[in-house]
């Protein structure tokens, strides 16, 4: 989207804040208002090109690029390299999440602000029963690994693939949160040395009345902020995780961690697989689009 900040025919930050603005109430995503984007970009609540453009917003994966045609140019360059420096899993300037300009809505509304992943919706689903059972929806399977997620009581197996070729399973304790799974591995693991290598991998789990397998690649997590929410959500399933610089650190893990200082990873969901072991029954197959 294209358009200039002192230009009145090309207002399309109207437009912009009239959709955002019906669809953040209805989805609770932090972001703006139509009234608030009418402010001055000087003032502290207002939109300007410093606080939401070209730059990582409250919602993950939502970015916004806006100027004349020279600023496009310019910064179309520097918003996909902030991208692809994500992909791969680097820190840039601007890598942090944003502080929230935008969300004077939810202080007058009150709605709970839930942080939702691009994982939270399936692009495709597919049906695999053969008895004629319904299609298990993704939205179960996502309740339940955030129920489930990061207890003693559930394991995950990460299944990674060697330099040569071959397969490699470890467990892994791992934590549903912010519409994705992370889990944690000391760098000097063979689990960590192949995600540095190839970062494809499946993970494994069996829940309540559902097996479930995930698919998609994991990029380790350097954002500091990010970071620090995901231990406050270790922490709350009963594992005392603290921040140091870029890693976690803890008294204690599984064997399998290694030790201390431990990398953080995001698994970036492609596929999804689920088989009911309960009634009714039903097995199903998920994709999501790219990034996702």
């Amino acid at each position: 989207m294209a358009f200039t900040w002192n230009i009145k025919t090309a207002e399309g930050r109207d437009e912009i804040a009239d959709w955002l603005g019906m669809y953040t109430r209805v989805m609770e995503i932090p972001y703006w208002t139509r009234s608030e984007v009418r402010r001055t970009p000087t003032t502290t609540a207002g939109l300007s090109p410093a606080t939401a453009m070209w730059k990582p917003t409250q919602q993950p994966g939502l970015w916004f690029h806006g100027g004349d045609l020279a600023q496009s140019r310019f910064f179309s360059l520097y918003l996909a390299l902030q991208l692809k420096a994500r992909f791969e899993g680097l820190q840039t300037a601007v890598y942090g999440l944003q502080e929230v300009h935008h969300a004077s809505w939810l202080s007058k509304t009150r709605v709970p602000v839930r942080r939702l992943g691009m994982t939270n919706s399936a692009a495709k689903t597919r049906n695999l029963d053969q008895y004629g059972n319904a299609a298990l929806p993704w939205s179960q399977a996502e309740s339940l690994l955030s129920e489930e997620s990061a207890s003693a009581d559930v394991p995950f197996f990460l299944n990674t693939v060697r330099p040569d070729g071959r397969p490699h399973s470890a467990g892994i304790g791992a934590v549903w949160f912010e519409g994705a799974l992370h889990f944690v591995s000391g760098p000097g693991t063979r689990k960590s040395r192949n995600l540095a290598e190839n970062p494809a991998c499946t993970v494994s789990v069996r829940l309540t009345g559902m097996d479930l397998v995930l698919e998609g690649d994991a990029h380790r997590i350097t954002d500091e902020s990010t970071l620090d929410r995901i231990a406050a959500r270790y922490r709350e399933s009963g594992w005392p995780a603290e921040r140091e610089g870029q890693a976690f650190t803890a008294p204690y893990t599984a064997p399998s961690g290694g030790p201390a200082p431990w990398y953080v990873y995001r698994v970036t969901l492609t596929a999804a697989h689920a088989v009911a072991t309960a009634g009714p029954g039903g097995a199903t197959r998920w994709t999501f689009s790219a990034g996702s």
